[in-house]
C-alpha cells in the first residue's frame, strides 16, 4: 500500500512537471518589418425612428501611430433613405462628439444607406432597415427590498409584448434615473442593473465562450432576443440599489447637490424617476452590441479558454457599424421616505 502511494505521488510530480512545461513562455523584442495597413473610413452611428439621421466618420489609425482625434471634417456623406437621395450631411463641429447631420427623419421601415467619399480613401458604405417597436412596454411593477448586502434596493417587473410573431426580434433594455425636485432640471443617468433572475437577458451570453471553463460575459448592454417568448407576453425581472445612502433628520429638506461655484442651491428632492427604454434593434445593432460585449469582456486576445473576439462591422470598404433601433418608453416615480436622500 505504501509503495502504491509513493508511485502515485511521483506520477503526480511528473505530470505536473510536464504541466509546467506547458505554460512556460519566452519573451523577445523583434522589430517589425511587415506592411502597415493602409487607413480606411470609419463609419459609426443608430438611426433612430423619429429622428433626424446623423453619423459619426473617422479614419482608422495603426498601432504604429499614437491615439488621437482622426475625425474626417471635409468628407462629402451622402444619405439616400429607400434608395432617393437626400440633401448633403453637414458637419456639426459642436456636436459631442462632432458628426455629420441631416435634416431628414428616418421612419421604421425606411432603408438607410450612407456613403462616404473622401480623397485618398476607399469609398466606404453601410446600409440599415429602421425596425418599428415590435415589443413595447405593457405595465412596469415594482418590489422595494433589502439585498443580502443590507442596500435598499428596487426590484422592477417589465411586462412586455411581442408584436411580431414567427419572426427573431433584437431587444434592448435602457435604464435611466431622474431626480424630481422644485429647483432646475437635471440630467437623467444611465442604471446599471443587475438580471441575475431573468432568463432572457441570462439567455443572450450562456455559454457564448463555447468553454465549458470560462464564465459567461456580463450583457453589459442589455440585450435579448424574443426566443422565449415569440409572439407572447414576457416580465423582464431587474433589480438594483436605490443609492440612498445618506439619511436625513426628519423634517429636513433633501437638496440636491450644487451645480457648481457660483449657481443656485436646487430644490428639495421629492421623489426619483425612473425611466425604463426598450429598443428594438436592426439586426446589424444587435450583432455589433454582442460583439461590443465579448470584446469588453475577454478583449481582442481572449482568454486562455476563449477565442479572440472581433468588432462585428457591416461597413463596406471600410470600419464601423450602422444600426438602427425604434423605442418605447415608460416611466415609474418612486417617492423618497421622509429620512432619505438621494446621492446624484
Amino acid at each position: 500500500m505504501k509503495t502504491n502511494q509513493t508511485l502515485c505521488c511521483r506520477l503526480c510530480a511528473a505530470f505536473v512537471g510536464a504541466t509546467a512545461l506547458l505554460w512556460t513562455a519566452c519573451e523577445r523584442e523583434v522589430d517589425f518589418t511587415g506592411l502597415l495597413p493602409d487607413a480606411v473610413i470609419v463609419i459609426n452611428g443608430f438611426a433612430e425612428a423619429g429622428q433626424p439621421v446623423a453619423v459619426r466618420v473617422t479614419r482608422s489609425w495603426n498601432l504604429a501611430e499614437e491615439a488621437g482625434d482622426y475625425t474626417l471634417r471635409d468628407a462629402a456623406v451622402s444619405l439616400y433613405i429607400n434608395g432617393a437621395l437626400r440633401p448633403p450631411m453637414r458637419f456639426d463641429a459642436d456636436a459631442r462628439p462632432p458628426q455629420y447631420t441631416s435634416e431628414s427623419v428616418a421612419r421604421a421601415g425606411d432603408r438607410v444607406r450612407i456613403v462616404v467619399r473622401k480623397d485618398g480613401y476607399p469609398e466606404a458604405a453601410a446600409e440599415t432597415v429602421v425596425p418599428a417597436a415590435a415589443a413595447p412596454i405593457l405595465s412596469v411593477d415594482t418590489v422595494r427590498f433589502v439585498n443580502r448586502n443590507s442596500t435598499e434596493s428596487m426590484r422592477f417587473l417589465i411586462r412586455i409584448r411581442d408584436l411580431a410573431a414567427g419572426q427573431e426580434d433584437y431587444c434592448r433594455l435602457i435604464v435611466e434615473r431622474l431626480p424630481v425636485g422644485n429647483g432646475d432640471a437635471r440630467q437623467s443617468e444611465y442604471v446599471a442593473f443587475d438580471y441575475d433572475q431573468d432568463a432572457a437577458l441570462n439567455e443572450s451570453f450562456r455559454s457564448s465562450s463555447g468553454e465549458l471553463l470560462t464564465d459567461d460575459p456580463a450583457n453589459t448592454y442589455g440585450i435579448f432576443t424574443d426566443g422565449l417568448f415569440d409572439g407572447g407576453e414576457y416580465t423582464l425581472n431587474i433589480h438594483f440599489p436605490l443609492l440612498l445612502p445618506d439619511p436625513v433628520e426628519p423634517g429636513q429638506p433633501r437638496e440636491l447637490p450644487d451645480a457648481g461655484a457660483g449657481q443656485s442651491a436646487h430644490g428639495a428632492v421629492r421623489q426619483v424617476r425612473y425611466i425604463f427604454k426598450l429598443a428594438t434593434l436592426s439586426p446589424s445593432a444587435y450583432l455589433y452590441l454582442k460583439s461590443r460585449t465579448l470584446y469588453d469582456n475577454y478583449g481582442e486576445d481572449g482568454y486562455l479558454f476563449t477565442e479572440p473576439a472581433a468588432i462585428y462591422t457591416n461597413v463596406e470598404g471600410g470600419l464601423g457599424i450602422l444600426g438602427a433601433f425604434g423605442t418605447d418608453t415608460a416611466g415609474v416615480d418612486i417617492p423618497l421616505r421622509e429620512n432619505e436622500n438621494f446621492e446624484y
